[in-house]
């Protein structure tokens, strides 16, 4: 994966000028196409038979984002390299973007950071009923202004700088599609007010007051409401969040362990150490077939071949030799049917709100003691 998003960067840089160097990286994005499309159809043939996953399960909660990050790549291979045009630099564009998140979510698996990225990404869950609500509300404001536009802007020049002025409180944006601009400043800067409002006081003052009361709704309510409740739902996650990157190294075990390989009928225990050096020299061949290839500028056989190179070497590392006591080994994994995270994080709320009134009772002791004390002080002066 990081060879490939290298591979990606490099023709975006455009820093080769053989052509010969294209040809290997567009080898390269086709034997990957080839080597997931492999291990995703093997995965979806054995994930009943082998990990006792439905496949429509497995699709939905296993590899949803490999499908989606496969077909995105799949229109590399009919760009051109390098890319000259607006849309192939999009294309990608979207596929580094792609493959940059799918590694951030593969690093999950590592204890130093992942316990970290599953309780960033889990804290979001509880949010959408927030991010919903603000949503309405941008979508609202966003007809009121377009209402209001001048003439000759656009829908998206109005969205973009609302979106500017409201969740990243940058007054340009205000300036650009309301009247708040009362002091003529862009006038002074630029020579031209961005909003005109056909000059007409009841737009600029309507729209001056309405952007006034969105800011400070945005900015001093919502803002700062949203950064206060996903706080409070990190710091629920967060003793959670161990227990669901145990879940996750589970279910990387599990794709691993579909992945393309050899039919067990196949082997035989007496020669696997020989099995696994016969694949690697296939696989060695296979690659000096895929540097012939790229000589004779054929991108697709070089992927192809580097493709079963690729196949052939996964196939030789999963490959393990019996255990020194002849027992079969096994990874249980085990997970309770009635387990439930609302009920403890409902048990913490519980005795959060029963310290909370003990510390209520207590401050009343202190307030009635005090009173008491006042009245002894009295007594004593008279």
């Amino acid at each position: 994966k990081l060879l490939l998003l290298a591979v990606l960067v490099v023709v975006g840089l455009r820093t080769f000028s053989d052509p010969y160097h294209y040809i290997m990286l567009r080898a390269i994005i086709i034997s990957t196409l080839i080597t997931d499309l492999a291990n995703l159809a093997s995965s979806l043939v054995n994930c009943e038979r082998l990990a006792g996953i439905p496949r429509w399960t497995y699709l939905k909660d296993f590899a949803w984002y490999e499908v989606i990050v496969w077909i995105v790549l799949s229109v590399m291979p009919f760009t051109d390299m390098p890319p000259e045009s607006g849309r192939d630099k999009v294309i990608l564009a979207v596929n580094i973007m792609a493959r940059g998140f799918g590694i951030m979510s593969s690093i999950r698996v590592f204890p130093q950071i992942g316990t970290l990225i599953i309780a960033v990404l889990h804290s979001f869950e509880p949010m959408w009923g927030m991010f919903n609500f603000m949503g309405m509300m941008f979508m609202t404001l966003a007809c009121t202004f377009l209402t209001m536009k001048d003439e000759d802007r656009s829908v998206m020049y109005v969205i973009v700088n609302l979106y500017q002025a409201l969740f990243l409180t940058d007054s340009d944006g205000a300036e650009a599609i309301s009247g708040i601009d009362l002091g003529d400043q862009q006038t002074l800067d630029f020579g031209i007010e961005m909003f005109q409002g056909s000059h007409d006081e009841w737009l600029l003052n309507a729209s001056t007051l309405i952007m006034l009361g969105a800011t400070s709704v945005f900015s001093l309510v919502l803002l700062n409401l949203t950064i206060g409740m996903y706080t409070k739902y990190y710091e629920q996650m967060e003793p959670f969040a161990k227990l669901s990157f145990q879940q996750f190294r589970a279910r990387m075990s599990v794709r691993f362990a579909l992945r393309a390989r050899l039919p067990e009928r196949w082997l035989v225990a007496s020669a696997l150490r020989r099995t696994k050096i016969s694949l690697g020299l296939a696989a060695l061949v296979s690659v000096l077939i895929s540097f012939v290839a790229t000589w004779k500028e054929s991108a697709f056989g070089s992927g192809f071949a580097l493709a079963v190179a690729l196949l052939l070497g996964q196939a030789s590392l999963q490959i393990h030799g019996p255990h020194g006591d002849n027992r079969n080994q096994y990874l249980w994994v085990s997970y309770r049917s009635d387990f439930n995270e609302d009920f403890y994080r409902g048990a913490q709320e519980a005795e959060t709100l029963e310290m909370r009134a003990k510390m209520r009772e207590s401050e009343a002791r202190q307030k009635a003691l005090r009173n008491e004390v006042r009245e002894l002080s009295s007594l004593v002066q008279e």
